[in-house]
């Protein structure tokens, strides 16, 4: 009987060990009142896709650091410009508006220096629930006006749940890391020129956690024939 038990609970912290994350609307959408410290690095590698991965990146650095604070678009400056939008994002070089929603996150628009980008189309950035393999593509469309020239963006957003596992990170390692594939393709067009810009990022979340631990970000330009 004993050796039963016994055997019984090792199966079920095993099982335990090696659940798929599930993100959801109530653990993980960002709410209006938090804060975080968010940390530059330079680039590591993301490492490999699928299930009970075990991720390193125990060599991520810090260049910088800025203290996001999450509030009521409200509270904002230019909070009503973004309609819809249910908390924002302050304190980098932008600050972003989102809307929070059970079905997912969306990306209502974003404020830099005053340049004011509200997305006429909606970006899913993020399904409710979201788990292993789960895969979703939407659309931004925005139009706005910077530097004195009339903008209209277009772009392309798709996103795949492409592993769970076990992250290592420099103070330590977390169990039950949902790793999100999310690459977005945007074209910004004028009378002018086209200015197009491809961003592809690997984040990794826990559940009950509103923000990424790491998120891994490489981006290239494309502006009048030359890409960086």
């Amino acid at each position: 009987m004993k050796r039963s038990i016994t055997l019984s609970s090792l199966c079920l912290f095993a099982a335990l060990a090696n659940a798929q994350p599930v993100l959801t609307f109530s653990g993980n959408a960002p709410v209006a009142g938090t804060s975080y410290t968010l940390h530059y690095s330079p680039y590591v590698s993301p490492g490999q896709a699928g299930a009970d991965q075990a991720w390193n990146l125990a060599a991520l650095g810090t260049d910088s650091m800025d203290v996001i604070q999450l509030v009521l678009p409200a509270a904002t400056a230019n909070g009503p410009s973004f309609p819809g939008s249910t908390v924002a994002e302050t304190g980098a070089a932008a600050s972003m508006y989102w809307r929070a929603a059970a079905d997912g996150m969306y990306f209502v628009g974003s404020d830099a220096s005053d340049l004011l980008i509200v997305n006429s189309d909606e970006g899913k950035y993020l399904p409710f629930p979201c788990t292993y393999q789960t895969t979703w593509s939407d659309d931004v469309i925005a139009a706005f006006t910077s530097d004195g020239f009339d903008v209209f963006r277009n772009g392309t957003i798709t996103g795949t749940a492409d592993g769970y596992g076990t992250l290592t990170m420099p103070f330590g390692n977390v169990n039950d890391v949902l790793r999100i594939h999310w690459h977005e393709e945007t074209s910004d067009s004028t009378e002018f020129f086209v200015f197009e810009s491809v961003y592809d990022s690997y984040l990794y979340y826990a559940a009950g956690q509103s923000y990424p631990l790491v998120q891994l970000v490489s981006t290239s330009i494309t502006f009048m024939g030359q890409t960086t």
